[in-house]
């Protein structure tokens, strides 16, 4: 029972840890997305959103990434296999860095068909979302390590730097500089940037034998095919409910519908992440528990009644 507390307790602090740092990171995000609402011009924040959403679809296997190497991470730790985590660490981080090489690539060369499908005027927006791509692949390498070693305060630094890092280029070059979607796609590879420079510091400073202790031995489980394609197919499905529909208004409305449309649906966007923090502290405590015989449903039950409180004061709070 004391062993279940202690454990309870943890996930209260590790949650009470990220939250508000992902508070911050959010409110950057939600406050850029206001300042495009505002500063640009209907057409022109109709077609910002739609290169956002399709952005976000197209870096969908990202969250893939740093889900997989969050499990594999909390694995390795709760078994102390710190020696091998490391190794595995500069694996990632090649093959995702030649993902993402290949990622930009290929949507600057298809800029041009691009800009025709979106309508565009110019294809520097779509260059731009191209080095967006590109970083914002890489960026979960970090995240998913600190996540799984479970330092919150280093993935909070993080997520909180990738929100500021977008407000503070994208504000600047909306509402100052008036440089239209152009100016607000740039805010995607800032924000990118700054996460992985304060990922990788933080993964850097944790990522050592000595700052994990060795629970008991238990054997390794290996990722399979099916597991890949399972979490592939969620995050793709959540990533279309989140942002095809924008994509589709862009098509289909006038650009004042568009615009219109894709202002309501920031709110049901800002609902959704406000419980996101939640599942992002239960991912490595449940691999954690299930590798060294823990108490799994407790952690879960207990996860996922802060998630419903989170989400309902995020709702009244934005509705209020």
């Amino acid at each position: 029972m004391a062993a279940e507390r202690g454990t309870t307790a943890q996930l209260l602090r590790d949650n009470a840890t990220l939250i508000p740092f992902f508070v911050v990171g959010s409110a950057a995000t939600s406050i850029f997305q206001l300042v495009m609402a505002r500063f640009l011009e209907p057409e022109s924040y109709a077609a910002a959103i739609a290169i956002l959403g399709g952005l976000s679809l197209l870096v969908t296997p990202a969250h893939v990434i740093q889900t997989l190497i969050a499990r594999r991470t909390a694995e390795l730790v709760a078994l102390g296999e710190i020696v091998t985590l490391r190794t595995s660490m500069r694996l990632y981080a090649r093959r995702v860095g030649l993902i993402s090489i290949t990622l930009a690539i290929g949507i600057a060369a298809a800029a041009p068909i691009l800009q025709s499908v979106l309508q565009l005027e110019s294809p520097w927006p779509l260059v731009i979302a191209a080095i967006g791509a590109g970083t914002l692949t890489f960026e979960p390498v970090a995240r998913g390590l600190l996540q799984g070693t479970r330092n919150f305060m280093g993935l909070g630094f993080t997520l909180a730097s990738h929100g500021l890092g977008r407000i503070a280029v994208g504000g600047i070059t909306v509402a100052a500089f008036t440089w239209g979607p152009t100016g607000a796609l740039l805010a995607s590879p800032a924000s990118a940037i700054s996460g992985i420079v304060m990922g990788w510091i933080g993964v850097r400073r944790n990522v050592q034998p000595s700052r994990h202790p060795r629970p008991v031995k238990a054997p390794v489980s290996s990722f399979t095919p099916p597991e890949y394609v399972r979490v592939t197919v969620i995050l793709f499905v959540v990533a279309g409910l989140l942002h095809l529909d924008v994509l589709v208004a862009k098509i289909v409305f006038s650009p004042i519908e568009a615009a219109e449309y894709a202002a309501l649906s920031l709110v049901g966007r800002m609902v959704f992440w406000g419980g996101t923090a939640i599942g992002t502290v239960l991912l490595p405590h449940i691999v954690w528990h299930a590798t060294t015989g823990g108490n799994v449903m407790r952690t879960y039950i207990m996860s996922l009644l802060l998630m419903t409180i989170v989400v309902t004061a995020t709702a009244f709070t934005i509705l209020k």
